[in-house]
């Protein structure tokens, strides 16, 4: 489990904060640790060890589902019972842990689990299980769908790992959780929304007997045949299905699970689906709302069947037909689009009046709320957070369009509203969660188009509801662009004294503090190249963490792990090459869970040898080309199915074109032209998930959007191809290089990060102009200028928004410090600008002719 971004927001911070630390005596539910046992917070889990017990690798496994209303007397119960038997246990750390554990977006196989209990014996599952029957049997909590339940819950059981043992799928590169049968094989240890009980495991009487319960259960047919699903939560899934008596008619089934997603108020999905159920009723007839057919209950389970409304949501209508993401948008285009959403806003608005004069706010007005039919008819769906004006109106909100928390009743829906008409525009409205103070900037800037005044008038006078986009309104004109400087004082302002340099939540785990990534070794490179001066501190420091903190063998990758900090040691000066190799050289390069991604697995740690190669060390090399063999034998070693390479991941961080980067490196180091062969296949499979949207080539690198970015994007294998062409001299990928620059040009990117975002786009943006026959340079000024949508002032510089919008970030990947790289790297216009971003370059040593590192 990782940390999701809303948990770490608080009102009082600009930064994602983390939930805890485990710092402390005691932990947040007020236990202290028992004498005689050890205490460890993995986020987000505590772990309580007795000093006595060995814990075997697998086997039969408790689980306790809570809610945050029973979960003190659960954990009371749990470690009386478990200290007095000396077995060990784990539990969420903290009450924000199991409410997002509860969630809409969580995990639906896990979702619920609050503790974790591991019988050391499997003669003792009995006895614990009936402890914990007696003192807690029939309390509510979800059913743990990987889970068997016990009797009446909360008590689960499963078979599988009790340590994290973690092997990689094939040639997915994927990391999965393994256990062993018996013939000492790794198998999956499945962990989906279903009870999966592997055919040799060992059946205590108890299980037996239970499972065989199972089997007599008599299934209710619900009258309805379900025909696909629409959309699958934690919550529940929303499914197409019809009346078996009318298998004509469309109609739409929507679940709710009890005890899941509860909204601030502290209701669950089913009390609010049997609202939403209200409110349709209370709706009927005035056409903005699916007609509601019934509600009833299966299997504790709560359903809501309604009409079939046609048509396409609005966020869809944004993906499909938003200007912005097309790179040479015509006039023509651009008035169609905004005539069309001017329209249906309108209809919005209107739609929303119906509402109000039935005695309701809407309460949750979003995107994906509001489905579009041909007629441009609005139609709202998910009423869950409808409520009387004069209610509260609690909301699981969308960042973005959820209200401030001052405003109440019509208010609320006005303000949704405005954000909307916005959004159409420039689809930046999370942006607010940071500062409103942002609306009152980009409304200065569109409202300088003629063609956006319809569009954009209503969202002044709504937006002035708020007083702190009052006084943003006061302050002159529209921002310009910050200059280095400006990034350099934004950056170290951001960071309190004895905390880390605020970055995305993937610092809160595994030493992600120090990491390349999200730590202070991203934030330390970026100073250091933009010649700061504080740069030499920071590096003091990572060199002390360097030395002083555990590192878990399996850690080995770039971006987040050892590899990654030692790369920034070696290209800072401060750590020596042979230092480096020694203190490397003393762990293992590889691990069974590493995976084979640059960004976390061994391509990672062959890139940082192969610096430590060129750096004059080499005997870095040999176990550089170890690693890269053992990729490309897992990626190229035999022909892969549809399926393999559906679910593969792609790009440069997580897929082949990193393994790729690897090689051209090396055909660099060693002069072997078998490497430049195996760089332009690995290239060749992240072909194979390319995408032309709009005639813009784009790179499914997960199996999801297509996407143009560094990380996980077209950017990031045209920039591994222009070095395999520097290399080679050959014009293979000269078509990819060109229509991956031409992605780069498109006006909007979600986020300014070098990632995922307008900076790493940046950096082959770059690197075209080489090419000579494009509009390259016209493109840089553009995008440089952009980069003022995602920026906020902060002390006397500047911060970006980082992942998700959210929150600010000074980090590498997410924020200011990746900014910072990329427009020093679009600057000095060198060759391999990703060995300069991610700290793989070094100073060269002096070489004899016979030296087999090649200095091109």
């Amino acid at each position: 489990m990782r940390h999701h971004h809303a948990q770490c927001v608080r009102p009082d911070s600009p930064f994602y904060e983390e939930p805890w630390s485990g710092r402390g005596r005691t932990d947040p539910f007020g236990h202290r640790v028992p004498p005689g046992w050890t205490r460890r917070v993995i986020s987000p889990w505590t772990h309580y060890f007795p000093a006595a017990a060995t814990l075997p690798d697998q086997g039969w496994k408790i689980h306790v589902s809570a809610t945050p209303e029973t979960s003190d007397r659960i954990l009371d119960a749990v470690f009386s019972i478990c200290v007095d038997a000396g077995t060990p246990f784990k539990h969420l750390a903290t009450p924000s842990d199991l409410v997002w554990a509860l969630q809409k977006t969580a995990d639906r196989g896990s979702s619920g689990k609050f503790v974790t209990i591991y019988p050391v014996h499997e003669d003792r599952l009995q006895g614990l299980v009936d402890q914990l029957e007696e003192q807690l049997g029939g309390l509510p909590g979800p059913y743990i769908l990987s889970d068997l339940r016990w009797r009446r819950g909360p008590v689960h059981l499963r078979y599988g790992g009790f340590r994290p043992m973690i092997d990689v799928e094939g040639a997915t590169g994927r990391p999965r959780y393994v256990i062993r049968d018996p013939g000492g094989n790794w198998v999956e240890d499945v962990r989906g929304p279903q009870f999966v009980l592997p055919s040799w495991a060992p059946v205590p009487e108890m299980v037996g007997a239970m499972l065989r319960e199972r089997t007599q259960e008599v299934t209710v047919p619900i009258g309805y045949d379900v025909r696909g699903v629409l959309h699958m939560s934690n919550t529940g899934g929303v499914y197409r299905c019809a009346p078996v008596q009318e298998p004509d008619r469309h109609l739409v089934m929507k679940e709710a699970r009890p005890w899941t997603g509860a909204d601030a108020s502290g209701e669950d999905a089913v009390t609010r689906l049997r609202s939403e159920a209200a409110h349709l009723r209370q709706l009927s007839g005035l056409g903005v709302t699916p007609e509601l057919v019934e509600v009833f209950e299966a299997w504790e389970h709560v359903y809501m069947v309604t009409e079939y409304v046609e048509g396409m949501t609005l966020s869809r209508i944004l993906l499909d037909e938003f200007p912005g993401l097309r790179t040479a948008a015509s006039k023509e285009t651009r008035r169609r689009y905004f005539e069309r959403v001017t329209m249906v806003c309108d209809a919005i608005d209107r739609a929303l009046s119906v509402v109000h004069s039935a005695g309701l706010v809407f309460g949750d007005l979003q995107p994906g709320n509001v489905i579009v039919g041909p007629d441009e008819r609005v139609t709202f769906v998910d009423l869950e957070s409808a409520h009387h004006p004069d209610a509260s109106g609690a909301s699981l909100g969308v960042p973005g369009f959820a209200a401030p928390a001052g405003l109440r009743g019509l208010d609320r829906d006005a303000w949704a509203s405005a954000c909307l008409r916005l959004h159409v525009v420039l689809p930046l409205a999370p942006l607010s969660s940071v500062s409103v103070s942002k609306f009152a900037e980009l409304l200065d800037e569109l409202g300088e188009d003629p063609a956006l005044k319809d569009l954009l008038a209503p969202c002044e006078e709504a937006f002035a509801l708020d007083p702190r986009f009052r006084a943003a309104r006061r302050r002159p004109g529209p921002r310009r662009p910050a200059d280095a400087r400006r990034i350099m004082r934004g950056i170290l302002a951001s960071r309190a004294p004895g905390r880390p340099f605020p970055g995305d939540v993937g610092q809160f785990h595994d030493n992600g503090d120090l990491s390349l990534a999200h730590g202070l070794g991203g934030v330390a490179h970026a100073l250091a190249r933009s010649g700061s001066e504080a740069a030499g501190p920071l590096f003091a420091e990572l060199c002390e963490g360097l030395s002083t903190r555990d590192w878990d063998v399996s850690d080995l990758g770039l971006c987040r792990g050892v590899a990654g900090v030692r790369a920034v040691a070696v290209a800072g000066g401060v750590m020596g090459p042979e230092q480096a190799w020694q203190e490397f050289s003393g762990h293992p390069l590889t691990s069974r869970g590493a995976g084979w991604s640059l960004a976390e697995g061994t391509t990672g740690t062959a890139l940082h040898l192969c610096q430590l190669a060129r750096a004059g060390v080499l005997e870095a090399l040999a176990p550089a080309v170890r690693l890269a063999q053992d990729a490309c034998e897992k990626l190229l070693g035999r022909e892969h199915t549809g399926d393999e390479t559906s679910r593969r991941p792609g790009g440069l961080l997580l897929g082949a074109s990193g393994v790729a980067y690897l090689c051209v490196h090396l055909a660099r180091l060693t002069g072997d032209a078998v490497w430049q062969e195996r760089a332009a296949r690995l290239l060749h499979l992240d072909l194979l998930k390319t995408t032309t949207v709009n005639d813009v080539l784009l790179l499914s690198a997960d199996g999801g959007r297509a996407l143009p970015y560094l990380a996980a994007g077209v950017a990031g294998v045209g920039l591994v191809a222009l070095e395999w062409r520097r290399t080679t001299g050959a014009s293979e990928f000269d078509d990819l290089i060109r229509r991956a620059a031409d992605a780069c040009r498109a006006p909007f990117t979600a986020q300014a990060g070098l990632f995922g975002g307008r900076a790493g786009m940046l950096l082959l943006l770059g690197q075209a102009r080489e090419l000579g026959d494009g509009p390259w340079e016209e493109a840089l000024t553009r995008q440089r200028e952009r980069l003022r949508w995602h920026e906020f002032d902060y002390a006397d510089g500047v911060l970006h928004a980082g992942d998700q919008l959210l929150r600010l970030s000074s980090d590498l990947a997410t924020g200011s410090a990746g900014v910072l790289l990329a427009l020093r790297a679009v600057g000095e216009n060198r060759p391999d600008p990703l060995a300069g971003v991610l700290a793989l370059d070094a100073p060269e040593p002096d070489l004899a002719p016979d030296d087999p590192v090649d200095r091109g």
